[in-house]
């Protein structure tokens, strides 16, 4: 297994999730207002 797959393989996946998380904290400010 090469580790620079794994590494590009983990990044994408945190960028991924912040950007759900940050997705689903707009959403949540925009119902509450």
């Amino acid at each position: 297994m090469r580790w620079g797959v794994f590494y590009v393989a983990l990044a994408m996946g945190v960028v991924l999730f912040a950007v759900v998380a940050v997705a689903e904290e707009k959403r949540i400010r925009t119902l509450a207002k």
